[in-house]
């Protein structure tokens, strides 16, 4: 039988208890990083509702037929949105360059979700997953490499 328990927590960082009280034992993945500092700005009274109304319809999208999330793919995606600007990061350095760029007082989760859920709309026309609504530009991204995929997304 498993234990649960609630921790009080004084002056101790969240996010690193978080990363080492991973219950399943598997290393975590940038895109859990990443969602774990997404939650950490909401309130918990709000946090399912912000999963159910913002977090999960961002994460279908990297959801395999039966339904089970690809976490590399989400992962990915969250490199690539941060390099839509033409800024390389590394795969293993998503978390790291994303968390400075969303900390502050004017960071919002709900605002952040909807621009994610924006780009993940153009990531599935970029990837192939859902065909773009104009003929020429669908066929200009079959002539893409993959190096590109950040910028247009940036530019769908």
């Amino acid at each position: 039988m498993g234990t649960s328990g609630r921790f009080v927590l004084d002056n101790e960082n969240v996010y690193e208890i978080f990363r080492s009280l991973n219950s399943t034992g598997q290393p975590l993945s940038e895109a859990d990083l990443v969602r774990n500092f997404v939650f950490m700005h909401i309130s918990l009274d709000e946090q399912d509702r912000f999963d159910d109304e913002s977090w999960v319809p961002i994460e279908r999208h990297f959801e395999e037929a039966q339904g089970n999330l690809k976490g590399g793919a989400l992962s990915g995606f969250f490199r690539d949105f941060l390099m839509r600007t033409g800024r390389y990061v590394k795969p293993a350095a998503t978390f790291q360059k994303f968390a400075p760029r969303y900390s502050g007082a004017g960071f919002d989760s709900w605002s952040l979700a909807i621009e994610l859920g924006r780009y993940a709309d153009h990531h599935d026309v970029v990837r192939g997953v859902k065909r773009h609504s104009s003929d020429s530009v669908e066929k200009a991204w079959s002539n893409c490499v993959g190096s590109e995929r950040p910028r247009l997304i940036h530019c769908s």
